[in-house]
């Protein structure tokens, strides 16, 4: 390879993946594309930088077992699954190793760049988002979903740029958080981060995604418990009072978000005349299609159903509903996926592949936690936020959520090396 074929090689892969948080908002043809160049470009220069040594790593080695797994259970179960999805699986662990690359090969101007680019992007996707919420429409002209409740016109969720595809808030939680939190450590704005982060959280409380919200919480309490900051327990008590009496306020008197959480938990969780909080918790959707998923599990628990089989098979257990729960909701078992992407792993590829599933993420959060560094730490709260088990989740095996989820687990290495590279020249 010619030096002006080597330049331009990298510069496509750059571009490739500085896009990436822009193809997320652009949709799956967008990600595809995105993901194809970077797993293209980043594995042709890995050769021709002769790094071999990237391809033993036990996080690829793992990766690549478990989409090994996703196949073999796919042909077994060739009836009901997808094998040319198992096949082109196999992207995403060629792609997490593009993005632990991209940290390594590119200097820290360039990478510095990176996040200030997005950070632009970012807080253009912020503005248009709160311009929706005091307009109802946001630069674009897309509206806010708005329903009818009891004769009341009720605008409930905000997709900003996303249109009427209601993941505004996921894109906050995710990109929103990762790359201004990044930038303000980069940048050494510490003090900055809590603000922001409160916003950002505000935002995702509004956008009316339960459980994005859910894992903005968690990521919260999970910084503010393991992240190195000067805050004392006098300042956390006032910062936790303070963030929690905003939330009641809203709660009570932002018609949207009543509407939105307090209607929820009153049709899902409260118990009623003649059904019991137990009742209700268990016979909800969500809990439907768990419990289905489980006779599922049980039926085939080494290798599973293979993937993208829960939407053929699901009818196959509608039986798991009482007489009750038929006569009293219109609950089914049936959905694309069961909601839970380790529930939907264990019935997709068994244990067997829930195993090297479990190892792939259990090894990156230990490695973001055992090592002393801010952005480690950062990055170590972000994914036990998006990793968190108990909450409804996308398909792990759709574009956009796998695409997430990689990203995600990859990232400890890729900061690890990055903050490396800056203590170095730092020194020099």
């Amino acid at each position: 390879m010619s030096i002006l074929n080597k330049i331009k090689l990298s510069q496509f892969y750059y571009i490739s993946f500085l896009l990436l948080p822009i193809s997320i908002i652009l949709g799956s043809f967008a990600i595809n594309l995105a993901l194809i160049c970077i797993v293209v470009f980043s594995t042709i220069l890995i050769v021709r930088e002769n790094k071999y040594y990237l391809y033993k790593k036990s996080f690829f080695v793992l990766s690549i077992l478990f989409c090994f797994f996703i196949f073999i259970s796919s042909v077994i179960n060739f009836e009901n699954s997808n094998i040319f999805k198992s096949i082109v699986y196999f992207r995403f662990p060629f792609f997490a190793l593009g993005v632990i690359f991209f940290f390594s090969y590119f200097d820290s101007k360039k990478i510095k760049f990176f996040f200030n680019f997005n950070s632009f992007i970012i807080i253009f996707f912020l503005f248009d988002y709160i311009f929706q919420v005091l307009t109802k429409k946001n630069f674009f002209g897309f509206d806010a979903r708005c329903l009818n409740y009891d004769g009341i016109i009720v605008c409930d969720r905000f997709g900003g740029m996303f249109n009427q595809e209601l993941i505004a808030g996921m894109y906050i939680l995710v990109f929103g958080i990762l790359i201004l939190g990044t930038n303000l450590l980069i940048h050494k704005k510490i003090k900055l981060l809590i603000p922001c982060f409160i916003l950002m959280g505000l935002m995702i409380f509004k956008s009316g995604e339960k459980a994005n919200f859910l894992s903005f919480l968690v990521f919260f309490s999970t910084y503010i418990l393991f992240h190195k900051m000067n805050l004392n327990f006098k300042k956390i008590s006032i910062l936790i009072i303070a963030f929690s009496i905003l939330i009641t306020g809203l709660l009570k008197y932002d018609v949207s978000i009543n509407k939105r959480y307090v209607n929820f938990y009153n049709q899902y969780l409260a118990s009623q005349e003649g059904k019991s909080i137990l009742y209700k918790i268990y016979s909800n959707p969500w809990a439907v299609h768990y419990r289905g998923s489980f006779e599922m599990i049980k039926e085939k628990p080494l290798l599973g159903s293979g993937i993208k089989s829960f939407r053929k098979i699901c009818n196959n257990f509608e039986y798991i509903l009482t007489e009750k729960e038929n006569r009293e909701t219109d609950l089914v078992v049936c959905s694309t996926h069961p909601h839970n992407f380790y529930i939907e792993v264990l019935v997709e590829t068994g244990l067997i592949g829930f195993l090297f599933f479990s190892l792939i993420i259990l090894k990156s959060i230990k490695f973001s936690f055992n090592h002393n560094d801010l952005l480690l730490k950062f990055i170590f709260c972000i994914c036990v936020s998006f990793l968190f088990p108990l909450k409804p989740t996308g398909s792990v095996f759709s574009s956009l959520t796998a695409t997430i989820f990689w990203i995600m687990v990859s990232l400890p290495y890729a900061y690890y090396i990055y903050s490396n590279n800056l203590k170095k020249k730092k020194y020099e």
